[in-house]
């Protein structure tokens, strides 16, 4: 099966599955999701069911011409993610276009703490719900390393898709200064993925709509940088 019918093919069984029918409630892709070296995943689409609309979209259907939201949108989460990704992998725009995006929940929502009132689930359950979904674009991309948007992130990627069992610090983590405490904002680890039947390294980054703007987040790109200049991920090369 070739890229754009796996994608439509996975659209329609979560429609299926769960009576959603309209973007504004939900995006599974934000861009192609072809066999790549790194994968990026993050929690939830961002925005209010109740006002949200297809215009946002790079793409209306299945980004049949090589559309990326982080290319060629502009809003609060892709501005530091695009020259984040660029400068980790030694990119250009074009370059990003090939790292395929998704999250570990469909279902849109205006924050975390929003999620319930907009969709009668907790997030944890709508990531569930994606769960298949997502192993399948895990397994159908088979990057050599997954980039996740949010500490929180994290800990649901590992009870979800990780195998029991060691985890493999990938240095110490990062902290920043938050709404009066400190917080992580780089965590990464060697994480056996479940569906790839092997470990690769998983890097968490605090959220970047949220700390994007932090003096720390250079750091976080250095620290990325030189994890994925060190394992010799080619962003560039198709699987």
């Amino acid at each position: 099966m070739d890229t754009i019918s796996k994608m439509r093919d996975i659209d329609r069984r979560y429609r299926s599955l769960t009576g959603l029918t309209e973007r504004r409630f939900y995006s599974i892709f934000y861009s192609r999701i072809d066999a790549a070296a790194a994968l990026v995943l993050g929690i939830n689409p961002g925005g209010d069911p109740a006002t949200w609309n297809e215009d946002e979209l790079a793409s209306r259907s299945f980004y049949e011409n090589g559309e990326h939201e982080y290319v060629d949108c502009a809003y609060a989460i892709q501005q530091p993610m695009l020259p984040l990704l660029m400068q980790v992998f030694g990119v250009n725009r074009d370059g990003v276009r090939k790292i395929p995006k998704s999250n570990l929940a469909f279902r849109r929502s205006n924050g975390v703490d929003a999620f319930k009132v907009s969709h009668g689930m907790t997030l944890t359950q709508g990531q569930r719900e994606a769960y298949p979904f997502v192993e399948e674009i895990i397994t159908y991309v088979r990057p050599r390393i997954i980039i996740l948007e949010g500490i929180t992130a994290l800990d649901a990627f590992r009870r979800l898709y990780c195998e029991p069992g060691h985890v493999g610090e990938l240095g110490e983590p990062l902290y920043t200064d938050h709404r009066g405490r400190r917080v992580r904002i780089f965590c990464g680890q060697l994480l056996p993925v479940r569906c790839l039947a092997h470990s690769l390294p998983v890097l968490a980054i605090g959220h970047p709509s949220h700390f994007g703007g932090k003096p720390e987040f250079p750091l976080v790109v250095q620290r990325a940088a030189e994890i994925v200049a060190k394992i010799e991920v080619d962003a560039r090369q198709p699987v």
